[in-house]
């Protein structure tokens, strides 16, 4: 962050994201959260199993 507030050519940090692009990263973070919400759910699980068998 630090460079560009520095730079005297912030045009140079632009970049044009094609509709490809867009496409590629809206899969990417689907994948992302599907993969973080089976972790939750797995994590979940195993705190309810261990509340119920009384660990913690």
């Amino acid at each position: 962050m630090q460079n560009f507030r520095n730079s005297r050519n912030k045009r140079a940090c632009l970049y044009l994201l094609t509709p490809q692009g867009i496409d590629a990263k809206a899969r990417i973070a689907a994948r992302f959260l599907q993969r973080k919400e089976a972790e939750y759910a797995a994590l979940h699980a195993e705190m309810k199993a261990d509340a119920d068998t009384g660990l913690r």
